[in-house]
């Protein structure tokens, strides 16, 4: 039951995710983040990789911190190489535990 709603509360934050526009993977990775404990995880379940562009082709790429897309709050000190364009591939694996059962969402073959 415990990894079932653990399962649930993850897939509910993806959902909610999908409908939001973030600026850097950190943002989005502290959306599902707070969503997994708000829904009522302890925390994530393991390390969570949120990869965007060129990261999303790197293996357990943990960073976190590209630019998803350019803001107008970004200055001249940032590249626009460092964004992503409309379109491009966010790689996620993240999933929420509770006690010490953890939720893993796989993709869709």
């Amino acid at each position: 039951m415990l990894m079932r709603s653990a399962g649930k509360i993850s897939g509910r934050a993806y959902n909610i995710a999908i409908g939001q526009h973030f600026i850097s993977e950190k943002d989005l990775c502290a959306f599902l983040e707070y969503e997994f404990i708000r829904g009522g995880c302890d925390g994530s379940a393991y390390v969570p990789v949120v990869a965007g562009g060129r990261n999303a082709l790197s293996i357990h790429y943990t960073s976190n911190d590209y630019l998803l897309r350019w803001a107008a709050v970004t200055t001249s000190a940032f590249s626009s190489s460092l964004s992503i364009r409309d379109g491009d591939l966010v790689l996620v694996d993240a999933g929420g535990v509770k006690s010490v059962a953890p939720a893993h969402i796989e993709p869709p073959n």
